[in-house]
């Protein structure tokens, strides 16, 4: 499938600013169910732009603006073929596909960021999913899709962003969270159960409920790689998601963040508009 997504964000401010680096998370990665066909950023006023990968391999823009303004916008317009149309299309190793299983001394080094000290019965998460899966399915993939379903109905679905991303202990208490909360909650919940996990944001094409930004989790399955699930809607993800950075944290994931100077009582909004079609 080719999708075309065009994310803009604008920022106005109360008066002229001047703009400090702005840091910039919005290409699309690539891997080989994904390929960028097409990427352009855009800056208003004019930037110059130095591009680079950070320590998770994500593509990183460092804008700088020269001059000081009361507007500032970001355009990103990509264009995606994404080749995952079968979710359920891998194969894990014979040592993996029974729960629990032990990385290999070289997995264990490259996904230390990934995985939590062993605490055994006594992980704080594991008592609650107990409770909400009395029995744990011995079959790696049965267990995972089991929790992704589960999760979904834990807990509610809300729509409006919060600044900041839930503890998975605060999503428990309200029962209900952002798609970013529930990526949390199914990371952690994972690096519980013994899973190497991440958090990833990107893009969703969803055609009933509505495209846009979107976030969830990655788990590392031995012959399988990284594989993406969405305890938000309980599914894979498949072709319809298109990934933009992935960390360890949701920390610093934002498309966009930085600082700006001006007056004591100078002030900014933000808008944001994410358009993500089939081509």
């Amino acid at each position: 499938m080719k999708l075309r997504i065009v994310h803009t964000i604008t920022y106005r401010y109360s008066e002229p600013v001047a703009l400090a680096p702005q840091r910039v998370l919005m290409r699309p990665r690539e891997h080989h169910h994904a390929s960028v066909l097409g990427f352009r950023l855009e800056a208003s006023p004019r930037a110059k732009i130095f591009w680079a990968r950070d320590a998770c391999e994500n593509s990183l823009a460092s804008v700088h603006v020269h001059e000081r303004c009361s507007e500032f916008t970001l355009r990103a317009s990509s264009e995606v073929e994404t080749l995952d149309a079968n979710p359920f299309d891998f194969l894990l190793i014979s040592e993996a596909a029974r729960h629990p299983f032990h990385y290999t001394p070289a997995e264990t080094t490259a996904l230390a960021p990934y995985l939590e000290p062993p605490r055994g019965r006594s992980h704080p998460l594991l008592s609650w999913l107990r409770a909400i899966m009395p029995q744990f399915p011995d079959d790696t993939l049965a267990l995972l899709t089991q929790l992704n379903r589960t999760l979904r109905d834990q807990v509610h679905l809300r729509e409006k962003l919060t600044p900041q991303v839930q503890t998975p202990e605060e999503t428990i208490k309200a029962r209900a969270g952002t798609c970013r909360d529930f990526a949390n909650l199914m990371m952690h919940a994972c690096r519980a159960l013994g899973f190497a996990a991440r958090y990833v944001s990107g893009y969703h094409l969803d055609e009933t409920a509505g495209s846009g930004l979107h976030a969830w989790t990655e788990v590392y399955l031995p012959g399988a790689g990284w594989k993406g699930f969405d305890a938000s809607t309980s599914l894979l993800s498949d072709d319809h998601y298109v990934a933009v950075a992935c960390a360890p944290a949701p920390d610093n994931l934002a498309p966009v963040s930085g600082s700006f100077w001006g007056g004591p009582g100078a002030t900014s909004t933000m808008e944001a508009v994410v358009s993500v079609s089939r081509v």
